[in-house]
């Protein structure tokens, strides 16, 4: 009598590359490409983030941009939620607005009035405050003191 090997259930058996699917291959590849690439470039790109929002130290301050519209008779209206195209990135613009040339500062604040106009349509002006507002200390779990709203921006129609 030979001998006979027993063989187990086959899920015991290691899988064989020609068992995996290639379009699921080609995916965990795409993803590992995807998720190295935005690693090395930075990119925030959810689900494939630097948890940049983690890693970074933070203050006891908080500093955000905040955008107005102003019409003819000196009525704010907050643009805070709405759908201001232009305002996207305006924490990006707003950092190196200081350093824009004169026209290329008049030709931002045509483009901002010109989308907040859509929104807002008897705007004469944008201002844009830079509101600073302390964390530390605290009172049931809100800061104590009032944010401090400065002018960082003014645009208005006349230039």
């Amino acid at each position: 009598m030979g001998v006979q090997r027993a063989r187990g259930p086959a899920g015991d058996e290691p899988a064989s590359a020609q068992s995996v699917p290639r379009s699921l291959r080609i995916g965990v590849g795409a993803f590992l490409a995807v998720f190295v690439f935005t690693g090395i470039f930075e990119i925030q790109a959810w689900p494939f983030t630097g948890w940049r929002l983690f890693s970074k130290t933070r203050s006891d301050e908080s500093v955000a941009l905040v955008a107005v519209a102003v019409d003819r008779a000196g009525h704010s209206y907050p643009l805070h939620g709405r759908r201001v195209s232009a305002l996207r990135n305006l924490s990006a613009v707003a950092g190196y607005f200081d350093g824009l040339s004169t026209a290329s500062k008049a030709a931002t604040c045509r483009a901002w009035l010109s989308s907040v106009r859509r929104v807002v349509p008897s705007a004469v002006a944008v201002s844009i405050y830079r509101m600073t507002q302390q964390l530390v200390p605290r009172s049931r779990g809100r800061p104590t003191l009032p944010p401090v709203k400065n002018l960082a921006i003014q645009c208005s129609a006349a230039g």
